[in-house]
């Protein structure tokens, strides 16, 4: 089939029309890597356990478990105000 022969289109932005999953969980690696590849590796881990969670839900994730837990005492304190 040819996409003149539908007359509709659909366009999804979530992964599930269009497997975006590995762009996604490269992306969250990449975020990662600054605080080493044990970092990335946990994240990525995190992400892909819990696909349906938000973006903003990982993040928060990373910085309150994983960063304080690669990078000592000292950045916990900074990250809990």
């Amino acid at each position: 089939m040819k996409i003149a022969d539908y007359r509709t289109l659909v366009f999804d932005c979530d992964g599930v029309i269009l497997n975006s999953n590995g762009i996604k969980t490269e992306a969250f690696h990449t975020v990662a890597m600054p605080y080493g590849e044990s970092a990335a590796a946990e994240l990525v881990s995190y992400h892909v356990l819990n696909g349906s969670i938000s973006r903003f839900r990982k993040f928060e994730y990373l910085l309150s478990n994983i960063v304080p837990s690669k990078q000592g005492p000292a950045i916990a304190e900074l990250l809990s105000g």
